[in-house]
C-alpha cells in the first residue's frame, strides 16, 4: 500500500466524515495481527457500537470511488445499530463468569512482537497462542475481546492456567475438513443454478488438497493446528494409507494439507507457494500466518511438527 497516498485519503476521510456526522465521532489507531497499524472511527459515547476500519475502503477510492460515496457508507454503518443493546454486558472482572467463553487464537510469534508485549500468549512451535473470550450480543451480533495482561492480573490466575481454559473450550469447537474440488463444487453450486450432474468432472477430479478451518467464528480457522483429532479424522476420511500430512499455512483464516510427498524438492517448491502467496498481495499484512515454515502432522504421534527449512535440504 502506498503510505503517502494513504495518509492523505485517511485525513480527507476524515474531515468528510466529521462535516457529515450529525453525532460525535471518535478516531484513533488500533494494533492488531501481525503488529499492523489500522485507523477506525467509531461514534462517541456508545459502550456497543460498530467500529469501521479506514483502511477498507482505500482499495475503492484508488479504483474510482469518490469520497462522497466512501463517507456516506461509512456513516450508514456507523447508524446501522441502535444506540444501546438490550443485553447484560458480561463482567469482565469475573474470570468465573467468562471463563468458559475463552477461546485460543493462533498468530505468527515473530510478526507480534510488539502486541505480544501487553498480552498473555503461549508458544506453539513457532507460533504464539492469544487469547480472546467470545462474547454473543444480540440478534446473531458476537464481540470478541482480546485478553490483556491487566485482565489476568485481575482474575489473579498465570498463563498456564488460561490456557488450559482456552484449550478445553477448543474442544467444543467445530473444525471443517474438506478437499479444493469439494469446496468448489459448494462455491459453485451456491453462487449459481448448476446442477450436481455438471459438475461431476470437478467432484471427480483427483485433487488431494485438504483445506482446515473453524466452522464459526470463535477462533481464526488457523487454529485448527491445536486440534489434531482433526488432522486424525481427515487422513482416516481422505488418506487412509497415508500416516504423514505436509500443512501449508496459507493464512490465519484456514491451512492446507497433502500426504507428506516423497521428494524433499516438493516440500521445498510448497513452501515457495507459501511465501509467493503471502508476498503477492493476495494476502493482506494481517492475515499473514507464517512464510517460513511448514509442518507436518503424524498419526503415528498424533502432533503436528515443524518442517524447518533445513530439513528441505537433507
Amino acid at each position: 500500500m502506498n503510505t503517502n497516498a494513504y495518509s492523505e485519503f485517511a485525513q480527507l476521510l476524515k474531515t468528510k466524515l466529521e462535516q457529515s456526522s450529525t453525532r460525535g465521532l471518535s478516531f484513533s489507531k488500533v494494533l492488531k495481527n501481525n503488529d499492523t497499524l489500522f485507523d477506525i472511527v467509531s461514534v462517541k459515547d456508545t459502550s456497543l457500537a460498530p467500529i469501521v476500519y479506514l483502511q477498507e475502503f482505500f482499495h475503492s477510492y484508488k479504483h474510482g470511488c469518490n469520497i462522497e460515496e466512501i463517507t456516506s457508507k461509512i456513516l450508514q454503518l456507523l447508524n446501522s445499530q441502535p444506540n444501546h443493546f438490550d443485553v447484560e454486558i458480561p463482567n469482565l472482572a469475573s474470570y468465573a463468569t467468562i471463563s468458559a467463553n475463552i477461546f485460543p487464537v493462533l498468530v505468527n510469534l515473530d510478526l507480534n512482537r510488539k502486541r505480544l508485549k501487553n498480552i498473555p500468549y503461549s508458544v506453539f512451535l513457532d507460533l504464539a497462542v492469544t487469547y480472546k473470550i467470545f462474547q454473543p450480543i444480540t440478534d446473531g451480533i458476537t464481540g470478541l475481546i482480546e485478553i490483556n495482561n491487566t485482565m489476568i492480573s485481575t482474575w489473579g490466575i498465570s498463563v498456564e492456567e488460561l490456557h488450559k481454559t482456552a484449550m478445553k473450550n477448543l474442544r467444543g469447537i467445530p473444525f471443517s475438513c474438506s478437499t479444493m474440488s469439494e469446496l468448489l463444487v459448494k462455491t459453485v453450486q451456491d453462487e449459481s443454478e448448476i446442477s450436481s450432474e455438471e459438475l461431476s468432472d470437478v467432484t471427480s477430479a483427483d485433487n488431494p488438497l485438504l483445506v482446515l478451518s473453524a466452522e464459526q467464528t470463535y477462533t481464526n480457522g488457523a487454529t485448527v493446528l491445536l486440534s489434531t483429532d482433526t488432522f486424525y479424522e481427515a487422513l482416516n476420511k481422505y488418506f487412509p494409507s497415508v500416516t504423514t500430512l505436509l500443512i501449508l499455512p496459507s493464512s490465519i483464516n484456514e491451512v492446507l494439507a497433502i500426504p507428506y510427498p516423497e521428494k524433499e524438492s516438493d516440500i521445498s517448491y510448497f513452501r515457495e507457494v507459501v511465501q509467493s502467496a503471502n508476498q503477492s498481495g493476495n494476502i493482506t499484512p494481517e492475515e499473514i500466518l507464517n512464510d517460513k515454515n511448514l509442518y507436518c502432522y503424524n498419526s503415528k504421534t498424533n502432533k503436528i511438527e515443524l518442517v524447518k527449512e533445513q530439513e528441505d535440504k537433507t
